[in-house]
């Protein structure tokens, strides 16, 4: 049982590196697609953000 005790930092180290290595593989950045162009048109927010997720591609 002492073992197991001695066991546990290491153990929740292991979880822990588990559980970042699969956050950081499976989360992927949200783009703006497929937008008709008068929803861009009629939001100045949203022509905005295209604008920047279209100079961010382009670099």
């Amino acid at each position: 049982m002492q073992a197991l005790y001695n066991l546990l930092p290491m153990l929740i180290t292991l979880v822990g590196m588990a559980d970042e290595k699969l956050r950081n593989t499976s989360t992927m950045p949200i783009e703006l697609v497929a937008l008709p162009d008068k929803v861009v048109a009629d939001n100045p927010f949203v022509a905005e953000a295209v604008a920047v997720v279209a100079e961010a591609k382009a670099a």
